[in-house]
């Protein structure tokens, strides 16, 4: 499994990327709407200000972040229409992995996403605990 280090400060953001190491972050928001852009930029200064306070995710009022789905302990950060699902490492201290975008369309929880972000958790503490981990940074930070 390939890990995208997206901010690394106090805290350290990581995405799921696919086999060649492309980012699905950027790449939907290449693809989003214009119309999303201001949604964007606030998704960037939420995940700009978790990495640097020494609270984290702890830090954000619900109305930007809060758990979806508590028995997995799964999360998502919050930006208009945006959403972005994430878990804690359990693996390594003070690390997020974000795995899963998509917009809102309705006022529920999407279930499939929820999901698919709780299949990337099992295969990422499976990977992990099999030493299949490859991560990086490759410069292109968000």
């Amino acid at each position: 499994m390939r890990l995208s280090i997206i901010k690394n400060d106090i805290w350290q953001i990581c995405e799921i990327c696919d086999q060649d190491g492309n980012s699905p972050l950027l790449g939907w928001f290449s693809e989003l709407n214009p119309k999303y852009q201001g949604s964007i930029k606030r998704m960037l200064a939420i995940l700009n200000r978790v990495a640097k306070e020494k609270q984290g995710p702890n830090l954000l009022s619900t109305d930007i972040s809060h758990e979806v789905e508590k028995n997995e302990s799964i999360y998502e950060f919050i930006a208009g229409d945006l959403r972005l699902l994430w878990f804690y490492s359990n693996k390594q201290r003070r690390m997020i992995i974000c795995g899963c975008q998509h917009l809102k369309k309705t006022k529920k929880v999407n279930k499939k996403e929820v999901k698919r972000i709780i299949k990337i958790k099992r295969d990422y503490i499976s990977a992990h605990d099999a030493g299949e981990i490859v991560c990086f940074d490759d410069g292109e930070q968000l």
